[in-house]
């Protein structure tokens, strides 16, 4: 089984949280580790995961996330050969409707008021369970609670 592990490159948090999670499901799992390569350097990481450069360039997250270019982004890069996916803050990666977690304590979509057809069928997925969603219940926004 095939679980793919993203952290976006806003930084070290992320990836750290995604080295902890990659390192534990090595165990159990055959691992991708999705993300900027130059991050995950600083980390120490089992060797039997594999990393996948993919930089959404965080710098520029309103650009990618209101042109709807992240969602091309991730159809190009075949993120549906994952049986399993792990990310922090991007929903958009669970649109390939497989097994996903997700932790945050924010959605960007939220944040930056993007409403488009594809981010309501993702917040359906949310409030079906369908997703999994661990967020921090001292720092996570309000509207994390009606989802799960």
């Amino acid at each position: 089984m095939k679980a793919g592990v993203f952290f976006c490159d806003n930084g070290l948090g992320h990836v750290r949280r995604a080295v902890i999670i990659a390192n534990e499901l090595s165990h159990f799992l055959n691992v991708f580790l999705i993300g900027d390569k130059k991050k995950i350097k600083k980390f120490h990481l089992r060797k039997l995961i594999k990393i996948k450069n993919f930089n959404l360039n965080f710098s520029s997250e309103k650009r990618y996330l209101k042109k709807g270019n992240i969602f091309k982004k991730l159809k190009k890069n075949n993120f549906k050969k994952y049986d399993i996916i792990y990310t922090d803050n991007l929903p958009e990666f669970f649109y390939n409707g497989k097994k996903n977690f997700i932790f945050a304590n924010f959605l960007w979509h939220k944040e930056l008021n993007l409403y488009d057809k594809k981010y309501k069928t993702i917040e359906k997925f949310l409030k079906d369970k369908k997703i999994i969603l661990f967020g921090n219940y001292l720092f996570g926004k309000n509207y994390l609670k009606k989802f799960n």
